[in-house]
């Protein structure tokens, strides 16, 4: 730090000792006035060292910065707490019971700090072990309250985000006082007019059985609202949750009693304004992102993507604008529903309305029947793009049913004291918004974007952006001063040019960082070479055939085994070959699907297990030690481009002259078998065994990609008679 140059003159004009009112700017020290007033940041000019020293420790509750200074040399004497700098908050944190110094994890810290400060985006690959959360939390708590900013991270998954909440950041705060916030959709959130009006009008009849007393008494004990905390008590179906959640376009703001009082969606998103930190998701971030006036975040400067790896997907998910015929149905089941001997819904106490009441149901059974008849000879939620035979014809009847609809209710909304129909007004706002969507299928002219239908809840109807650079920079990369991507597989072979396309990201600052696991000594990589190609018929019989060896070798200590497939049709296949023989050796096995994935990985967890899994299980699983061993990858997980909008992508790739498979495939699969590799050392004392199936990592060409990118392991290539000797001689040299 030093002096600014102008302030001088005000020091060098008075007699020392004399103590002046100072404001601290980064590195600089504005001198402002001569003071009495012993508060705030200081500069002691003048007189004795030690008197400033002891002026510091008599007044340490309420001064901040205070700087000694004999006109040629400038001190240092005291610091308020939020002017810790990254180096004093780890020489803490290295210091706690259980934690070690981790130099990576202080240098991504540094790297962080200095994107912040010289607002710039970053991409940073943090393997596993190098302590990742803590690492971003610092330099974004340090940024916050230096610059009285708010800093966003967001996660992949609500599982992580509650973990940075409950578990990082309490462990943060022992060294460094800030706020911290949780952030959920607004439809997490329970509408207490909702209920109340539900109750009042005599509404109760949209919910089946004692659904609606569950609503009743949560509303009457919750103090969050949270639909989360609904649903660890009650179980009912998750649709009835709509009738009653937190929306912005049926909040009646100020002609709601509860508004911005004991609202439990205002009052979150008041102590968001008051927080330092704020701990969201990518779907939250990202649909927020879009939104206008109706933000639930507030306005921030910094963003810390964790788990970026996902990014790809998640903006394709949730850039892309969806409907679906089941949520037509619904909403007109919200607006009246006419049963045999009652009727229920919004519009069932208004009299003088029959006309509006028939053509709702008119056209309901209309839109049922029309669903029907497309939707005969689909597959199982089979997607289709645009040029589907018979689709045009099915969105303009579609279209036409629920104009007549909003045609109806807006003549019926016009007449009405706005107070008494908010949730009507809703609906039909909704209803507005879902004719566009169907209505972009009739005239389409915009080549960013993919439209196509699949069969999930009816018909559900898509539109895509081809790919998500576009409103990644439209809707954050440009708004925000710094955006950090981090997570533990970013780069391919050393490079991060293949994320850096995806996201539009050409002049970001990056930075690998080294694991602190001893991946030469604590683990060996074992390529199978001499199994049949994945493409012939008696690949899932050698499959097999070494799952049973790897069983064998396991036998004695029943260390637990994940075995990653890239299909349910190859797992099944598999699993029902080797069963019986892996059951014979004394060990569990487990299927995905079988049990829901919680309870499925808790049994796991206890240890003596196969587990047989693919998708979800690539990734984001954390079992340590002798339960999780070894790591089987049947086959390389090259993406099949299967939906319409994954082949889009490939054919532009194509005509744009990319050769699509090295580009984008291979990327992509490089990424995915470091992820499931991932799954295995997950300390510093987990030693185990990753064995990869698939010949093609040294037969063909494009494999030295995976083993170039796979340089920090041990990689020993053998044949299919070796699996069982190499497995027991590795743990044999680990006991010895």
């Amino acid at each position: 730090m030093k002096i600014d140059e102008d302030s001088f003159e005000k020091l060098l004009a008075e007699h020392p000792p004399c103590l002046f009112e100072v404001k601290v700017i980064d590195d600089r020290i504005i001198v402002l006035d001569k003071t009495q007033q012993v508060e705030g940041d200081l500069l002691f000019f003048g007189g004795d060292r030690f008197e400033a020293i002891e002026f510091a420790f008599d007044y340490q509750d309420v001064i901040g910065w205070l700087f000694f200074s004999d006109g040629e040399n400038l001190e240092i004497i005291a610091k308020p707490d939020n002017a810790l700098d990254t180096d004093e908050i780890f020489k803490k944190v290295f210091s706690s019971d259980g934690f070690e110094t981790r130099e990576e994890q202080l240098k991504i810290a540094r790297f962080i700090e200095k994107l912040f400060k010289e607002a710039r985006h970053g991409i940073i690959e943090a393997p596993t072990g190098t302590g990742k959360s803590i690492a971003y939390l610092v330099p974004a708590v340090l940024h916050a309250k230096r610059h009285s900013e708010k800093v966003v991270i967001s996660t992949n998954t609500k599982n992580l985000q509650l973990q940075l909440f409950n578990k990082e950041i309490p462990f943060l705060k022992r060294f460094v006082e800030f706020k911290a916030e949780i952030a959920f959709g607004r439809n997490n959130y329970l509408c207490k007019r909702k209920v109340e009006s539900i109750f009042s009008k005599g509404d109760m009849l949209l919910f089946d059985g004692d659904s609606f007393s569950y609503i009743k008494d949560f509303y009457k004990t919750t103090t969050t609202g949270l639909k989360s905390e609904f649903f660890s008590q009650y179980n009912i179906d998750e649709s009835l949750w709509r009738l009653v959640e937190s929306s912005t376009l049926s909040c009646a703001h100020s002609k709601c009693p509860h508004y911005k009082k004991d609202c439990f969606f205002y009052k979150v998103k008041d102590r968001l304004e008051r927080a330092d930190i704020i701990v969201s998701n990518h779907h939250l971030v990202l649909s927020d992102s879009v939104l206008e006036h109706a933000e639930i975040l507030p306005e921030y400067s910094c963003l810390v993507f964790d788990e970026a790896h996902n990014i790809e997907k998640n903006a394709t998910n949730y850039y892309t604008n969806s409907t679906t015929t089941s949520e037509i149905l619904r909403l007109l089941d919200m607006l009246y529903k006419k049963g045999l001997k009652t009727e229920s819904g919004l519009l069932a106490n208004f009299d003088g309305i029959e006309e509006l009441k028939n053509l709702i149901v008119e056209q309901k059974n209309l839109i049922e029947s029309i669903v029907e008849t497309f939707l005969k000879g689909f597959k199982k939620r089979e997607a289709i793009a645009l040029e589907v035979e018979g689709l045009t014809d099915f969105a303009k009847e579609l279209s036409n049913c629920i104009g007549k609809v909003i045609n109806s209710l807006n003549n019926f909304i016009k007449d009405r004291d706005s107070s008494e129909i908010v949730d009507i007004k809703g609906v039909f706002l909704l209803l507005s918004n879902i004719r566009d969507i169907i209505e972009s299928f009739l005239v389409f002219d915009n080549r960013d974007a993919v439209l196509w239908i699949e069969k999930s809840g009816g018909v559900k109807f898509n539109i895509t952006p081809v790919d998500v650079k576009k409103p990644l920079n439209d809707f954050l990369l440009d708004k925000l001063n710094s955006v950090v991507f981090i997570s533990a597989t970013l780069s391919v072979a050393d490079s991060f040019d293949f994320f850096k396309n995806v996201v539009g990201l050409d002049n970001a600052d990056c930075y690998i960082a080294h694991s602190n696991f001893n991946y030469q000594d604590n683990s060996v990589l074992l390529v199978v070479d001499d199994l049949h190609e994945p493409k012939d018929e008696e690949f899932d019989i050698d499959v097999a055939e070494a799952l049973k060896d790897i069983a064998k070798a396991l036998e004695t200590n029943k260390r637990g085994v994940l075995v990653l497939f890239t299909s349910y049709r190859m797992l099944n296949n598999v699993f029902e070959s080797v069963a019986d023989f892996i059951q014979s050796k004394g060990f569990d096995i487990l299927r995905q699907g079988e049990l829901d994935n919680f309870e499925l990985l808790n049994r796991f967890k206890k240890g003596g297990c196969f587990l047989f899994a693919t998708n979800s299980f690539w990734e984001g699983i954390d079992v340590k030690g002798d339960a999780l061993s070894v790591v089987v990858i049947t086959k390389l997980p090259f993406e099949v481009p299967t939906s319409p909008i994954q082949r889009f992508r490939y054919e532009k790739l194509k005509k744009e002259g990319v050769n699509a498979f090295y580009e984008y495939s291979l990327p992509k699969a490089v990424l995915r078998l470091k992820q499931g590799l991932g799954r295995l050392i997950r300390s510093k004392d987990d030693r185990g065994v990753m064995v990869v199936l698939d010949r093609r990592i040294f037969s063909k060409s494009y494999g030295r990609v995976f083993v170039e990118s796979l340089s920090y392991m041990n990689i020993k290539r053998i044949k299919s008679s070796e699996i069982e000797s190499s497995i027991v001689d590795f743990f044999d040299s680990s006991v010895s």
